[in-house]
C-alpha cells in the first residue's frame, strides 16, 4: 500500500511532505491532478489531497476534477484525508457558509452570485441586509486572489463586473460571494489549527488594508505578518465544532475578534506552508506531516 500526494503545481511543501513520509517509513508519491487516472489509484493506497483551494484562481477545472476524483475514490473504499466532503467545504465558501449557519457558528452572513445577471438584484439584496462596507471574493480561491472592500452600492456593482470579466479570461466559474463586514476588535486575526478535535498550534496575523483604509484583511500573501497569539478556550472550542462540521480531521481555521464574538472567517484543511524555507516552517510542516502519520496508522499501510 502507498500514499499518493495529490498535487497541482509542485510546490516546495509537497515535495518536504513527501521526503519527511519516506523518512518515517512510508511509501509515498506524487500525482499531480491534472495528470492523474483513476486506474492509477486503485488497489491498496490512502490519498492525502494537497490540491490547494487557490488552484481554482489559475485552473477551476482541476478543483472540479479532485472533488470528482475523491468521490469516486470514496466510492470504491479508497481512504481519502481530506475527504470529499470537507475538500468540497474547502474549495466552496458558499456551500461551508451554509454548514457553519446551519449549525449554529458565528461566521460573517453571505450571498452567493453565480453569475453576472445576478449582480444588480443581489448587490441590492446585500446592502439591504447587510449594510456597507462589503466584501467580496471568489467563491473558490484562496491566498487573497479577488478579495476586495467594496465601501458603496457602485463600487461594489462595478468590482463585480469586473471579476466576472476577468473570471472569463482565465476561465474560472466558481461565481462570487459578497460577505457581511466582519469589524474587528484586535489589530490581528488568529490562525489555529486543529487534528481530530485538538489544537496544535495557534498564531496571530497582523491586519492589513488593500485600499489605504484602516487594516482589515488578515492575509500572508498580501502582507500580514504572524505573530505569537495564545487562543482561548473559547476561540479553541469554536474551531473544534466548525472542523467537526466540515468533517475535517486537519484543519487551519481563520478566526476574526467581532463585537458578535471570534467569527469564522475560513477553513483551510489544506494550509500553505510557503515558509518552509525557516527553520520555523520547517517545524510547522513536520507537525503537520506527524498528525497525518497518526492517521496513516489507522490504516494498513506498508512500509
Amino acid at each position: 500500500m502507498k500514499i499518493i500526494i495529490l498535487h497541482h503545481d509542485l510546490e516546495p511543501e509537497e515535495i518536504k511532505i513527501k521526503e519527511i513520509l519516506e523518512q518515517k517509513g512510508f511509501l509515498a508519491e506524487l500525482k499531480d491532478i491534472r495528470d492523474v487516472d483513476i486506474e492509477e489509484i486503485e488497489g491498496n493506497s490512502v490519498v492525502l489531497n494537497r490540491v490547494y483551494a487557490s488552484v481554482a484562481n489559475r485552473d477551476f477545472s482541476s478543483i472540479e476534477k479532485t472533488l470528482d476524483l475523491l468521490k469516486k475514490l470514496e466510492a470504491k473504499g479508497i481512504p481519502c484525508i481530506n475527504s470529499y466532503f470537507t475538500s468540497l467545504y474547502d474549495y466552496n465558501k458558499f456551500e461551508a457558509y451554509k454548514k457553519l449557519k446551519e449549525n449554529g457558528i458565528l461566521t460573517p452572513e453571505t450571498i452567493l452570485v453565480d453569475s453576472e445577471q445576478e449582480i444588480e438584484n443581489l448587490s441590492e439584496k446585500a446592502i439591504e441586509a447587510f449594510g456597507l462596507p462589503l466584501i467580496i471574493k471568489r467563491n473558490t480561491g484562496g491566498r487573497a486572489k479577488d478579495v476586495w472592500k467594496a465601501n458603496s452600492v457602485e463600487e461594489l456593482k462595478k468590482d463585480l463586473i469586473n471579476k466576472f470579466e476577468n473570471a472569463k479570461k482565465e476561465n474560472y466559474a466558481g461565481g462570487f460571494i459578497i460577505q457581511e463586514f466582519a469589524k474587528t476588535t484586535k489589530g490581528h486575526d488568529c490562525r489555529l489549527t486543529i487534528f481530530d478535535s485538538k489544537p496544535i498550534s495557534s498564531l496571530g496575523r497582523t491586519l492589513v488594508s488593500l485600499d489605504s483604509t484602516t487594516p482589515w484583511l488578515a492575509s500572508a500573501s498580501k502582507g500580514s505578518q504572524l505573530i505569537e497569539f495564545e487562543a482561548s478556550q473559547e476561540v479553541i472550542d469554536l474551531a473544534i465544532k466548525a472542523s467537526q462540521v466540515i468533517g475535517a480531521k486537519f484543519n487551519s481555521l481563520d478566526i476574526m475578534f467581532t463585537e458578535k464574538g471570534p467569527s469564522i472567517i475560513e477553513n483551510n484543511p489544506t494550509p500553505n506552508y510557503s515558509n518552509i524555507s525557516s527553520l520555523e516552517g520547517v517545524e510547522r510542516l513536520k507537525g503537520f506531516v506527524s498528525q497525518i502519520v497518526l492517521e496513516l496508522n489507522k490504516f494498513p499501510v506498508e512500509k
